[in-house]
């Protein structure tokens, strides 16, 4: 004999579609924070990195003290690199308004740089392309320009960047928190089994 079990069409799918939604009230949320207060979101960030260095350095002066495998000079190294992690992020956190104006200014001279190399790279390939020869100069003066832009004022380059990352976010928490209203679980198909029928339970 076979009985028909039809399996549930919920569990999984609304795992699924709560992390979606709660992924995208969290992306809007952060995005929002960002394009409103995009100083005290940023001092935010920098507070993340300089807890993440105290932690890692104080790993790396507990591994290099409490290790004897390693050699003399391999304990030194991550004993200094400890030291340095933990001073860096205690400066950082002593004056987050400095530490995040000196990230902000590192972010940008390092993105000015990549930007630049970018566009000198992409120059270097004119010669090999055949179609787009036109986009590629075009792409590269651009790069060149705003690496250049970026270099002489990094703090408005990054400042820039923030406010498209601000963007982003609530774009993407929007279609998120759509994505998980308009989620439909498709019923599963029914599975047959051998077996007697289950029996129908007692009043």
């Amino acid at each position: 004999m076979t009985s028909a079990v039809v399996e549930s069409p919920h569990g999984i799918g609304d795992a699924l579609r709560g992390a979606i939604g709660l992924g995208g009230v969290l992306a809007f949320t952060v995005g929002l924070l960002v394009l409103l207060w995009p100083g005290r979101s940023a001092m935010v960030v920098t507070a993340i990195v300089a807890v993440y260095l105290v932690v890692a350095g104080l790993g790396y002066v507990v591994a290099a003290l409490g290790s004897r495998a390693r050699s003399g000079w391999g304990r030194v190294g991550h004993l200094l690199l400890g030291v340095l992690y933990v001073l860096a992020g205690g400066f950082a956190l002593s004056d987050l308004s400095a530490a995040t104006a000196s990230l902000a200014t590192l972010l940008g001279l390092v993105v000015g740089v990549v930007w630049v190399v970018e566009g000198v790279v992409a120059l270097t390939t004119l010669p090999m392309m055949t179609g787009s020869k036109a986009w590629t100069a075009v792409f590269a003066v651009l790069s060149i320009v705003a690496g250049v832009l970026a270099l002489l004022s990094p703090v408005w380059a990054v400042a820039t960047l923030w406010w498209l990352v601000g963007v982003v976010l609530v774009v993407l928490g929007v279609v998120q928190i759509g994505r998980a209203l308009a989620w439909r679980v498709e019923p599963r198909p029914v599975r047959t089994t051998f077996g007697p029928p289950a029996p129908f339970p007692r009043r």
